[in-house]
């Protein structure tokens, strides 16, 4: 039954917030005390051009190499790697098919493996080193790790041959630091297009103590901005930048905490909780697209004998008749809106 379906590829990608430096008159002005850091990828990118994304990647097979646990050890191990997460229940991740991306039978879990993919995806497209050395002292907010001058070549090797990146990890004596990420969202590309690509994408969060400085790859990302989510909002709706449903609506979740620490909290005690898989449903509008999520009610008309085409003119007479377009919706309308697609 697979063969025919498009696979959805591991993904991993990390919001990385930092405490806002505050250098104008007026601090009071911002909405939040803290900026996330987003890149923008190039206009040759095969996915996503021209937007602008969290740091992230795709699972590479070295990402759940049995390597991984001299690098761990004697701190850490199987079975939780010290993961406070580790053994929950995972009935909100239902099976879907995937591309094989994980070593068979080893020993690293797959949510470790999504950490060590997301910081070294990290390293690669921003230059920022999320490792934690051996032995060290566990800070409440991590700091990012400072790559001597001498190992910068480096950066180019691991993104040349991700197993480098194990390689770097021991000449360091560092690990990655999976406990500095919080599980944040999880999401499933949606179909737009036949032969379009798919993903599953894990979200993390990591809050750091300070601004880490970044280094553009000009390959994967052509541009850095450290923005507050409601900087970010603000560009997407001016047209500045481009926000995809998935970046739209986390950076809209994220307008709800004004503080960094607060934020930090709020991670730290839903651990237990989890992150359910999300997969929006695309429904064509007049003038673009609507990304719908798994608890809006008009998902509820899918579940009677009702056509796609039915659905969508459905939908568009209830946007006609209230004058409604998808740029002209009421900002807490809870869809993640976009006039452009998934490519």
């Amino acid at each position: 039954m697979h063969g025919s379906l498009r696979q959805w590829r591991r993904a991993a990608t990390v919001l990385l917030a930092v405490g806002r430096a505050h250098p104008g008159p007026s601090p009071a002005a911002a909405a939040e005390d803290y900026e996330i850091l987003m890149l923008q990828r190039t206009q040759s990118s095969g996915f996503l051009p021209g937007a602008h994304v969290f740091p992230g990647g795709v699972l590479d097979t070295s990402d759940s190499s049995t390597d991984w646990l001299q690098v761990f050890k004697p701190y850490h191990g199987p079975p939780g790697f010290g993961l406070t997460s580790f053994g929950r229940p995972r009935e909100s991740y239902p099976e879907v098919p995937f591309e094989s991306q994980t070593q068979s039978h080893s020993l690293i879990p797959e949510d470790v493996a999504h950490r060590i993919c997301a910081i070294r995806e990290t390293f690669e497209e921003s230059g920022v080193l999320l490792l934690h050395p051996a032995g060290a002292e566990t800070l409440h907010l991590p700091r990012a790790f400072v790559l001597p001058d001498d190992l910068a070549s480096w950066r180019t090797r691991v993104r040349e041959d991700p197993r480098q990146f194990l390689q770097l990890c021991q000449r360091l004596g560092c690990m990655p630091n999976i406990w500095a990420l919080q599980e944040w969202s999880n999401w499933l590309t949606p179909f737009v297009k036949k032969g379009g690509r798919r993903y599953d994408t894990k979200f993390y969060i990591c809050c750091l103590q300070e601004k880490p400085q970044t280094f553009l790859d000009m390959i994967e990302a052509i541009k850095c901005e450290w923005l507050t989510p409601t900087e970010a909002i603000k560009k997407f709706e001016d047209e500045e930048i481009l926000l995809v449903p998935p970046q739209f609506y986390e950076i809209r979740r994220l307008t709800q905490f004004a503080f960094l620490s607060d934020l930090h909290k709020f991670c730290l005690d839903r651990i237990s909780e989890g992150c359910e898989r999300w997969l929006p449903i695309t429904l064509l509008t007049l003038d673009g697209i609507i990304q719908l999520l798994p608890e809006e009610e008009v998902i509820l008309l899918m579940r009677t004998n009702i056509s796609t085409y039915a659905l969508t003119s459905h939908l568009s007479c209830l946007l006609q008749k209230s004058a409604i377009s998808v740029t002209s919706l009421p900002p807490d309308f809870h869809p993640s809106l976009s006039t452009s697609s998934w490519r």
